[in-house]
């Protein structure tokens, strides 16, 4: 068995959810990742960028203890649970994880190398989601995402910051809606089951694939230093 940063198991179980592109691609890349056909120990940029792939594709696949409970909601939680799989929920929590993997990277040295880096790493992600909807302002999206997060981190914002705003962008994507320009300005209110499992969800997530991730931008770069790679 390949050990990886990311030492999770695929979800088998696919009727349960909204078809996805980008889930799909990533669960074949782990599953080649552990059949030996990609080397952990020998990564290149477009493996590690789809690791990362892999990192924001397992938000809301665990679906969590109260999943095996027998509780009222239950069945409004598989609902939600479809709901919230597609693309567009995945392109949010994308927007998000690379944020946070630029302001890691920020005035790490030699700058110029993490950011060449992070840039290649942007550049595949917007083109993933251009093809995905066919258009090509996936950059824009982001570079708005990007510039509220970022203010809110000048302000030294916390985690629960951050959600405030990523939760209602995440609201919106339900049933694969497709991201838009957003207007900060506007509060929607989210109904509190669909609070309740975008918040539970985001931050499973975000305790689990958040550091994995780090740790495989680390390995990377420990084995393609900076000098080595161009």
């Amino acid at each position: 068995m390949i050990e990886i940063c990311l030492e999770v198991k695929m979800e088998n179980k696919e009727n349960d959810k909204i078809a996805s592109v980008i889930r799909s691609e990533a669960n074949i890349f782990f599953s080649l990742l552990e059949d030996g056909v990609y080397d952990i120990n020998n990564l290149d940029f477009n493996s590690l960028f789809k690791i990362i792939l892999y990192s924001t594709s397992r938000f809301g696949v665990e679906k969590g203890e109260l999943d095996n409970l027998d509780f009222p909601l239950k069945e409004e939680w598989k609902i939600l649970h479809k709901s919230y799989s597609g693309d567009s929920t995945l392109f949010e929590v994308g927007c998000f994880l690379y944020f946070l993997i630029d302001q890691w990277t920020h005035g790490k040295k030699p700058e110029w190398f993490y950011e060449r880096l992070f840039n290649f790493l942007l550049t595949k992600f917007v083109h993933k989601f251009n093809k995905i909807y066919r258009f090509g302002n996936s950059r824009y999206l982001y570079k708005q995402r990007h510039s509220k997060y970022l203010e809110i981190s000048e302000e030294q914002g916390k985690t629960e910051d951050y959600y405030f705003y990523l939760e209602q962008l995440i609201f919106l994507t339900k049933d694969n809606t497709q991201p838009e320009e957003h207007n900060f300005e506007r509060v929607d209110i989210v109904p509190f089951t669909h609070s309740f499992w975008i918040r539970g969800n985001f931050f499973a997530w975000y305790e689990d694939m958040v550091p994995q991730t780090y740790k495989s931008i680390v390995m990377f770069i420990t084995q393609n230093p900076p000098k080595s790679c161009y």
